[in-house]
C-alpha cells in the first residue's frame, strides 16, 4: 500500500479513536474500582457495562483484517476483561477517558498476541507439512529452532515468493486475493506460491539444523 494511503488511515483510525469518548456518569468510578478491587462480584459487573460499548468500538477499530481472521471483536473483549479485572490495582484513577485508555491499551496487546500465536500455528503446520517429519512440541527449543529454520528459509526467497507464503499460508488468503495483492492472475499466483512451497522445502530439507 502506498504509505501516503497508509498515513492517511492512521490518521482516520486515530480520530476515530479520539471521539470515542465514554459516553456515560463515571462520577461513580473510584467507588466502583475500590469496591471491584475487593472482590464485589456487583461493582465488577458495573464496571464492564460502563465501558462494554466504548471499548468494543475501540477493539474494532484496532482489528485488521489478519485479526478478524483470528477471533471476533467480542472475543478480543472478553480476553482484556479477564485481563483487567484482576489487575485493577495496577491502574491510577485518573477519569473515565484515562481508564477506558487503560483497557484499551490492554485490548490493543490482546489482539497483537493473538495474531502473533495464529502465525506461530500456521508456521508450525508448514513447516511440518515441508520437512514430513513430525512437528517438536509446542514452545518447546526446538519448535522455536524449527519456525526460525523457516523464517531464515523464507527471508531467503524472491520477494513475490515470500508475499505468496505469507499471505496464503500464514494469513490464510486465497489465491485468486493473493492475485490481486500481487498484480496478477490467480493462475500466476498458484504458480509463483508453488514455486516458493518448493523452495522452502529444499531449504527444510537440505540445510536442517542440527537436533
Amino acid at each position: 500500500m502506498d504509505l501516503s494511503i497508509k498515513a492517511r488511515s492512521y490518521s482516520v483510525r486515530c480520530a476515530d479513536m479520539a471521539e470515542l469518548r465514554p459516553p456515560f456518569a463515571f462520577d461513580d468510578l473510584d467507588d466502583l474500582v475500590r469496591r471491584a478491587r475487593g472482590g464485589d462480584a456487583v461493582a465488577s459487573g458495573a464496571l464492564i457495562e460502563r465501558v462494554r460499548e466504548p471499548l468494543l468500538a475501540r477493539i474494532r477499530l484496532l482489528m485488521g483484517d489478519e485479526a478478524r481472521r483470528v477471533a471476533e471483536s467480542s472475543d478480543f473483549l472478553h480476553e482484556t476483561f479477564v485481563a483487567a479485572l484482576p489487575a485493577l490495582d495496577q491502574v491510577s484513577l485518573c477519569g473515565p477517558t484515562q481508564f477506558l485508555n487503560w483497557l484499551t491499551a490492554i485490548a490493543r496487546n490482546r489482539i497483537r498476541q493473538g495474531v502473533r500465536r495464529r502465525r506461530e500455528q500456521a508456521l508450525s503446520s508448514l513447516s511440518q507439512s515441508l520437512s514430513r517429519v513430525p512437528v517438536a512440541e509446542p514452545d518447546s527449543k526446538a519448535w522455536f529452532d524449527e519456525l526460525l529454520h523457516l523464517a531464515q528459509a523464507l527471508e531467503e526467497l524472491p520477494p513475490d515468493e515470500q508475499r505468496s507464503i505469507e499471505l496464503h499460508d500464514l494469513q490464510g488468503l486465497s489465491f485468486a486475493v493473493l492475485g490481486q495483492r500481487l498484480g496478477c492472475s490467480e493462475r500466476h499466483a498458484r504458480r509463483v506460491h508453488a514455486r516458493a512451497v518448493l523452495q522452502l522445502a529444499r531449504a527444510m530439507r537440505d540445510d536442517r539444523p542440527p537436533p
